[in-house]
């Protein structure tokens, strides 16, 4: 998938493309709702170490869902002097600058109750991610019954070691590579097979040599930081 940075670039400029009246700091959320629960799932894992990892990816899996998106486009509208058109503007262009409203009171009651909404429901929708295999989370859960199963793994180190090469999985375990290797340490995505309860053979592979797509990422939250920044610096001296 291509990183943050490009997809506000290519909205960005599609949207100003057809107006230059959009207002940008509504677009680019719509560009980070996807991504927000993966963002989250790496603050969890970096604040509590010892979580589950199966759980919390399974949790942000749910998150990122079409439905759970639209729920947290909905909490950004309320905020907005027009909710209706916000809440277009992240699934689609919107026509005309919108301005941050934090009033009346029963927007805020909505933009609490919401956000509760957007964080306790996935708790209870984990099971079917789950049971679908999401990520072969289910076949690396259930060690015994690994052995010539499929497991893919999607951007996850592969690392050199003297004594053998290993990938590491979403919950941090090492897997011995067996066949084919690598010969270099990076980050792959890959689909194998486990031939043992702790080894796999690869099938097919995808290296990424340096981590450009993670630095432009960060960038581009950076940016959609900025621009918010800016954005309620503006509306509250607009107040004054």
């Amino acid at each position: 998938m291509p990183n943050t940075l490009v997809h506000l670039g290519v909205q960005g400029l599609g949207n100003r493309l057809i107006s230059d009246n959009i207002d940008l700091k509504w677009v680019f959320p719509g560009c980070v709702i996807p991504d927000f629960p993966w963002i989250l799932r790496r603050a969890l894992i970096a604040l509590a170490p010892g979580m589950n990892l199966y759980d919390v990816t399974l949790y942000a899996a749910v998150q990122a869902s079409l439905l759970f998106c639209l729920l947290l486009a909905l909490v950004f509208s309320v905020l907005s002097a027009r909710p209706r058109l916000v809440f277009g503007v992240l699934v689609r262009p919107a026509a005309n600058p919108i301005g941050i409203r934090f009033k009346p009171p029963a927007r805020l009651l909505a933009a609490f109750f919401l956000p509760a909404i957007y964080t306790l429901a996935p708790l209870a929708l984990t099971e079917g991610p789950r049971s679908a295999n999401l990520m072969s989370i289910a076949t690396l859960q259930e060690t015994d019954r690994r052995v010539g199963r499929e497991i893919r793994i999607d951007r996850r180190p592969y690392q050199q070691h003297t004594d053998g090469d290993v990938v590491i999985t979403l919950a941090d375990e090492p897997l011995r590579v067996v066949g084919d290797t690598r010969g270099t340490s990076t980050n792959v995505s890959l689909i194998g097979e486990f031939v043992d309860i702790d080894a796999i053979r690869i099938d097919q592979l995808h290296d990424f040599q340096f981590p450009w797509r993670d630095l432009a990422s960060y960038a581009g939250l950076a940016l959609v930081a900025l621009v918010w920044a800016a954005a309620l610096i503006r509306e509250r001296w607009s107040r004054q």
